[in-house]
This record gives C-alpha cells, sequence and structure tokens, in this order.
C-alpha cells in the first residue's frame, strides 16, 4: 500500500440499509426492482430486463436507489453470488431492490463512488468480508460485517483515476455488447425476412401450392440438418485447473471465469473437443443457442455440440436453431429441470431452401457472425485486461 493511501472502515464513510421484502400480493408494474438473479458478473445493472412490482406498503424515501449507490447479493442458496455487488449510474424513477440485497450509500465528500465498486470487486475485499464473517466463505452478509470491513483508500484524485482507467475497458465493452445485439437482431430479421416472409432482396419468392413454401424448397426435421453430439458426462476427479476448459451451460452463457474447470483432455474422446466457431446448445435447464467464440475446449454433459450435415450451412443451421428455441420450450418436460430430449428434434421442421440460395443467403449472413465473433473476442480481451489491471491499480502496485 503506498503511504498516500489510508486504510478504513466501511462504516465510517457509507450507511446501509436492506431491501423491500414483499410477497406476491405486490406483483404488478410501477416499481423496477434489483434481486439477486440481475446481478451475475455485472457491474452494472441492466435496467431493461429487471423486473417491476406494484408494493402493497408505502414506501419509505430510502427505500429507492439512487446514483451512487452499491447494491450487495446479502443472501442465496448460490454461496459463490453472496458479497456480489452492482454500481447505480444512472437516475432511475421509483427504482428499488429486494429483501436479499444491502444497499451502501457513501456520506464521505472524500469516497469517489464508482472507485469503491471497482475495490468491491477485487479478490481482497471478498478475502476482508470472508474474514470477518470468521470463515474462508461468505454464508450470509450483514450490515455489521459490512460497516466493519475495511477499505483501501487512495487520495480523491487517484480513485477518480483509477475509475477512470477501469470504466474505459468497461465501455468498451459495453458498446460492444451493444453492437453485437444490433448485429444479433439483423442476423433474426434476414432470417424472418427468408424463411418466414418468404422474401429475398426484397422479392417475394413464388409458392407452391401444395407445400406452402417457396419452388424447389422443402421442410425438414432439424435432425436431417445436423449431427447433434452431446458431451461428456465429467467425473469428480476429472477436474482440475491444468488443459482446456469444460464448457458448461454457465460458461456458455457467461464465457469462461477463472474458476472454470479444466482437463488435459488425453483420456476424453476427441468428439467432446469444441473449437471456437462451433454451434452449442444447452438442451438442460436453460435452452439457448451460440456459437463458441474463446479457446478450444471440452464439451460437458447437458450441452449438444451441433454439426452440419452435407449441403447444409452453419449460419442456415444456426439461425434455423435460434428461430426454434420457443418451439423447443414447448418441448422441455421435467417438474424441477426443464429440458429436451434427443428425439424432441425430430418433432422440429424447417424450410430448406435451394443449394445456391443457401449459398446467397451465407453471404448476407457470414459478414454479420464474422463480426459478431471479432466483437467477442475484443471484450474476452478486453475483460482479461482490465480483471489484471484492477487488483494491481487497488493496491497501489500500478501507480496511475
Amino acid at each position: 500500500m503506498r503511504k498516500d493511501w489510508k486504510e478504513i472502515k466501511l462504516g465510517e464513510i457509507a450507511t446501509f440499509r436492506n431491501g423491500l421484502n414483499y410477497d406476491k400480493d405486490s406483483n404488478g408494474e410501477g416499481y423496477k426492482i434489483v434481486g439477486v438473479s440481475n446481478f451475475g458478473d455485472k457491474l452494472k445493472p441492466e435496467y431493461s430486463t429487471l423486473s417491476e412490482i406494484n408494493p402493497v406498503n408505502t414506501l419509505k424515501i430510502d427505500d429507492y436507489l439512487k446514483v451512487g449507490d452499491i447494491v450487495f447479493v446479502r443472501s442465496n442458496g448460490n454461496k459463490e453470488l453472496v458479497g456480489r455487488s452492482m454500481f447505480i449510474d444512472r437516475e432511475i424513477d421509483n427504482l428499488v431492490f429486494s429483501g436479499f440485497c444491502i444497499r451502501a450509500r457513501f456520506i464521505s465528500e472524500e469516497v469517489f463512488p464508482l472507485f469503491c465498486a471497482y475495490f468491491f470487486r477485487t479478490e481482497l475485499f471478498r478475502k476482508i468480508i470472508s474474514a470477518s464473517s470468521g470463515g474462508s466463505n461468505i454464508q450470509n452478509l450483514n450490515q455489521g460485517l459490512l460497516s466493519n470491513s475495511n477499505i483501501l483508500l487512495p487520495p480523491f484524485e487517484t480513485q477518480k483515476k483509477i475509475a477512470s482507467i477501469l470504466s474505459a475497458y468497461d465501455d468498451l465493452i459495453e458498446n460492444n455488447l451493444r453492437r453485437i445485439k444490433l448485429l444479433e437482431e439483423m442476423a433474426a430479421i434476414t432470417y424472418k425476412e427468408w424463411f418466414v416472409n418468404f422474401r429475398v432482396d426484397g422479392q417475394t419468392l413464388e409458392i407452391d401450392g401444395e407445400t406452402g413454401l417457396p419452388i424447389g424448397w422443402e421442410r425438414k426435421s432439424l435432425t436431417l440438418l445436423g449431427d447433434f453430439i452431446n458431451g461428456y458426462a465429467f467425473k469428480p476427479e476429472e477436474l482440475g485447473n491444468i488443459g482446456m476448459p469444460i464448457i458448461k451451460i454457465k460458461e456458455l452463457k457467461n464465457g469462461l471465469a477463472n474458476d472454470t474447470p479444466r482437463n488435459t483432455g488425453l483420456n476424453i474422446p476427441p468428439k467432446y473437443i469444441v473449437n471456437s466457431g462451433d454451434i452449442l446448445f444447452s438442451w438442460s435447464a436453460s435452452l439457448e443457442v451460440d456459437l463458441w467464440h474463446n479457446e478450444k475446449g471440452l464439451l460437458n454433459q447437458h450441452l449438444f455440440k451441433v454439426s452440419p450435415k452435407e449441403n447444409v450451412s452453419k449460419p442456415l443451421l444456426f439461425l434455423c436453431l435460434k428461430n426454434s428455441l420457443s418451439l423447443f420450450n414447448n418441448l422441455t418436460t421435467g417438474a424441477t429441470m426443464k429440458h429436451l430430449k434427443r428425439k424432441d428434434l425430430d418433432f422440429v421442421e424447417v424450410p430448406v431452401p435451394l443449394a445456391e440460395q443457401i449459398k446467397d443467403f451465407d453471404s448476407h449472413i457470414n459478414p454479420i457472425l464474422e463480426t459478431i465473433g471479432n466483437l467477442t473476442q475484443q471484450n474476452r480481451l478486453l475483460k482479461e485486461s482490465r480483471d489484471i489491471l484492477l487488483p494491481r491499480l487497488m493496491n497501489g502496485e500500478v501507480t496511475v
């Protein structure tokens, strides 16, 4: 720690408040609410995706969130989430937080809140609150625990500079995510024009009266378009820290993390190897289809690796699967964990055009998918660089 930095208890610079407890009678609209499900590994909430409630009881002014507040996960069945935090970076009308969360609000002018938001994301802070709780892991967070936790504070201007450096990375990542979303929407619109409206380059195709499809097209089940390889059932003793990452549903949704288990792959059949650009399809718990844009890995069970058959292109197969997700959801079974059975893929059929038209379709879609892949790779490198800088900036090892 540098000489001009000081260690101070959070309770001296912030106040704390638990969130709202509400029941089903409060279901409705009017108040956006930050809940545990919104955290993940995010620095800031995705405000447009927040659930809404209409509380039965009258709210107090301290129940609302405002710019500069930081919300922590107080309690959850998943212990990894306890202690995670998010920064409120904008003014949102009627924004509240759930009873499974704690809000920190800074009362000291010596504090730049965004700096603290980054500090709370470090392993150092997690060790501090874990030690304060009397164990190696956090079971539950409370106001007293937070209040008694120490934070390292550099001078105010240094706090602003550190926050500026780190937020520059996050701003680039957010901008890339917005671009990816727009490109995904563009690809979805193009697919709908071709395969739902049967319009190509603005021209409506001639329809066969018997099939209801453009002339020469046919309807095929997804199992005739691709090979679906289910992942390998890894045993606990096969999960280590060396080798290729094991790609589970978590990695498909959020990318690789420090705690992603690995395996050398020496005793794993080659068919379970996943390369960048492969189509992955989670068929259990959360049905999702995406292209893998990361280092080579190993496929875990509950995921399909999908490879196009002859005369079917990867862009076409990928978008056919994406467009069929709502149909898959209707076919899922299971009381506690929804899952799709392999044979269910036989019941989902999609229109397939002529070979020359597939090439034409690919010429529209390939540049979009390539750009999405490049932006995804950029974000991976940006996150890696930010995560390397974060602890070094926060302990004064790297100066600003």
